[in-house]
């Protein structure tokens, strides 16, 4: 067993990490100017630079950062590492993007309102007693790791069985073929219990490959790298085989004590935003900026500011396409649905669905008063998993820190909470062994 970590941060850090913050700002705009806003205006990533605009998003990324309140903790929990990773992965490039132009003037005062809002709500959670839930009484042979390995045992049995039902065992790691691999999961006709099993085990199979390695169960751990590109190979999504790579770095540097959390967390963003700028001048290439950088800091939020602009001049659908819908209530945008009406109108593509969260979930469903409304909403949901990760060992509190921030970027909170298996897990980590 890996020994646990002492995370307190020594005084001089918390002056780096306003350095490195400013520095990965001036690389976001650097990479947005010099590359996004030349392959991607089609899109909307405009490059209307003005002087006012400039000031204001600085003026927005210095306040949220010190309302961010970086300090020293002995106890890091899983909703401040969300916290940290939503500025890096969110909120900096709200601010490139305001500085350059993308949003009205009223998105940009609503989304900054939105996560003020959301920090401080967070940052009030963090003060509250750091307990977990009580396990539910069950048989013996499913306590702690019996029952975790219980649970991996489901999910891989969902894996398999879709992929041997609908794809042959198809297995690949070619990003270039996710569009046409989410089309053709449409056409599989799962069976909607099946399809949200799979939904869950796609969120909880990086959580047992972390926990795998940080057991040193090498030969469990490749069996979940196995039935992560399996599950790649399924829908497309790329956030389940970049998680590999991910939950090994994490693991490697933060269980070897090799450098803080934060302090990783905010050299890590540099390093792939530099690669990013360097890529295309070495390599002639733009890998690093398109599926990286572009698809998951950019895209994100300029579909928040595409869902904003459609829905404040369009009513809310108040959740009639979530689960008012399993009460017979229906919404005036399905069909086609939501998502798919963003992509057509914005993006010129009514094949694909623009998923998105934060502040897409708030403007859609409840209109201007879900600014207010729905970071509280997340605040609660991070409560809960607070109390679901108590004194777990901090290398998987900070992996599931990382596949719940990219749940709630791109998806609404009921699906979060439902369809993409947040509250399922919970459940599992409930009954993971406690390292601290």
């Amino acid at each position: 067993m890996i020994e646990k970590t002492n995370f307190v941060k020594p005084k001089f850090i918390e002056d780096r990490l306003f350095i490195l913050a400013i520095f990965f700002r001036i690389t976001s705009d650097m990479v947005y100017r010099l590359y996004l806003s030349k392959m991607y205006a089609y899109q909307g990533f405009i490059n209307d630079f003005t002087v006012d605009r400039y000031v204001e998003s600085w003026l927005i990324f210095v306040c949220l950062y010190f309302f961010m309140n970086f300090k020293n903790k002995n106890d890091i929990r899983l909703s401040y590492l969300v916290n940290v990773l939503l500025y890096y992965l969110s909120i900096t490039p709200f601010t490139t993007l305001v500085a350059y132009g993308v949003g009205s003037d009223l998105f940009v005062i609503c989304n900054s309102i939105y996560w003020t809002i959301l920090i401080f709500g967070i940052r009030f959670i963090n003060r509250l007693p750091y307990i977990s839930y009580k396990k539910v009484v069950i048989p013996n042979y499913m306590v702690e790791d019996r029952a975790v390995f219980s649970f991996s045992i489901i999910a891989a049995l969902v894996i398999v069985y879709i992929s041997a039902r609908y794809t042959g065992f198809r297995f690949g790691i070619g990003i270039s073929s996710v569009y046409s691999l989410r089309s053709e999961v449409r056409t599989y006709g799962i069976p909607i219990v099946i399809n949200y099993m799979f939904c869950w085990t796609r969120t909880l199979i990086s959580i047992f490959y972390a926990y795998s390695l940080y057991q040193r169960k090498w030969i469990q751990a490749i069996i979940f790298v196995v039935l992560q590109i399996l599950a790649f190979n399924i829908d497309g999504m790329k956030s389940t085989l970049f998680m590999i790579p991910l939950v090994s770095a994490v693991i490697l540097f933060v269980a070897k004590e090799k450098m803080d959390i934060v302090l990783g967390i905010s050299i890590a963003s540099i390093v792939i935003f530099v690669c990013a700028l360097m890529e295309p001048n070495i390599f002639g290439t733009y890998i690093t900026c398109i599926y990286i950088v572009y698809r998951t800091f950019f895209l994100p939020t300029h579909i928040g500011s595409s869902f904003f602009d459609y829905f404040t001049s369009h009513e809310p659908d108040y959740f009639r396409s979530s689960f008012l819908r399993r009460l017979g209530i229906g919404s005036p945008y399905s069909p086609p649905g939501i998502d798919f009406i963003i992509s057509g109108t914005y993006y010129g593509s009514e094949n694909s669905a623009a998923n998105n969260g934060l502040i897409s979930d708030a403007i859609a469903n409840l209109g201007i008063m879900g600014v207010v409304i729905m970071p509280l909403v997340v605040c609660m949901v991070l409560r809960y998993l607070d109390r679901c990760t108590a004194r777990l060992n901090m290398e998987i509190i900070l992996v599931v820190a990382f596949s719940v921030s990219l749940i709630l970027m791109n998806a609404f909170i009921s699906v979060a909470l439902v369809t993409n298996g947040i509250l399922v897990l919970g459940v599992v980590l409930i009954y993971m062994k406690r390292g601290r």
